[in-house]
């Protein structure tokens, strides 16, 4: 039997099902690794469903196989993952570490580490795959200085509570928005910030063996970096803008950079770029063409959650984007 990929707007969302466990195993290579799968319940009927939300260094999965099987992918290698289960149980092991995933516990994979996997017949998972070159660049930008050996994150994460808790909401709510409208990841700004967001916090808020050098990564108070950083966005505010890419100019490490914001202008670096772009927006409505309206120019500029980018535009402007070009269309 053939199995059945549909995409969905240019290929940023796929759908991927089959009832052959050979089919299956090698659509979820394609996705991730080789790997061997075994099917363990031989009266359970396999139903592999697989929702594939890609991206440049994060991709998102929601699949389940319908019955009980054995997944192990060994050693990952080039990407780091982390499994959230929605439904049912899967037991983890990592080398010689064991845990129990469900509903109130991921887990947190690295790629050196030896993994083997027990799906439930009914386990449903929220499947973030992070480019292990990606994650280790933007470690790499918050310390200040090359990593001191491989980066490990603990097995368990607690998503019932905490930091934890907090990014698996992250992820499924960039999980939600996609699937709502695939068209945003068309943006290479809004693609870009939602990978460097979910990457930072996840080597913010879980334990791994670099999280005292997260933390503790001392704070160079010099406005002049701050004043690079100012003038690079003016001039590529209209590019996509990375985390990486103000590192970079400003010579120091991304949390150097974000504490000489919030000392020096009070906010955050992407925040500042947020207010430069919400400027050129607000120029742009002060002088429409005939075709102009609220929703082209902000989402030119990245802006794609129009309610909220509504909101922050009166409290910036004391009016609606909606009251500016009515203004000046007259």
């Amino acid at each position: 039997m053939d199995p059945t990929v549909g995409d969905s707007d240019g290929g940023h969302v796929r759908i991927l099902s089959s009832t052959d466990i050979d089919e299956t195993r090698q659509l979820v290579a394609d996705v991730f690794c080789d790997h061997g799968l075994k099917q363990i319940g031989a009266d359970e009927r396999l139903n592999y469903h697989h929702v594939l939300i890609g991206g440049a260094a994060v991709e998102f999965s929601i699949m389940n196989y319908g019955a009980r099987v054995s997944v192990e992918p060994g050693p990952l290698e080039s990407f780091y993952l982390v499994q959230i289960p929605l439904e049912g149980v899967d037991v983890v092991l990592a080398d010689n570490s064991e845990a129990i995933s469900h509903k109130g516990c991921a887990s947190v994979h690295s790629p050196h580490h030896h993994l083997r996997m027990c799906w439930s017949a009914d386990c449903k998972k929220l499947v973030v795959r992070v480019d292990k070159v990606a994650l280790e660049r933007q470690a790499v930008n918050l310390t200040g200085g090359a990593l001191r050996g491989s980066l490990e994150f603990d097995l368990a994460m607690d998503v019932e509570s905490g930091p934890g808790a907090s990014w698996g909401r992250l992820a499924a709510s960039f999980v939600d928005e996609i699937r709502r409208t695939p068209s945003i990841l068309k943006s290479p700004i809004v693609a870009a910030q939602f990978e460097q967001l979910l990457m930072t916090s996840l080597l913010e808020w879980q334990p791994n063996n670099h999280l005292t050098a997260f933390r503790e990564q001392q704070v160079v108070g010099s406005p002049r970096y701050v004043r690079l950083v100012e003038e690079y966005m003016e001039a590529n505010c209209h590019l996509p803008i990375t985390l990486e890419n103000l590192v970079s100019i400003s010579g120091v490490s991304g949390r150097s950079l974000f504490a000489g914001f919030r000392k020096f202008r009070g906010i955050s670096p992407m925040n500042h770029l947020r207010n430069i772009r919400m400027s050129r927006v607000r120029s742009e409505l002060e002088t429409p063409s005939t075709e102009s309206s609220v929703t082209e120019v902000a989402t030119r500029w990245g802006f794609y959650e129009l309610g909220r980018f509504a909101a922050a535009y009166k409290s910036r402007f004391g009016e609606y984007p909606s009251e500016t070009l009515k203004r000046y269309s007259e």
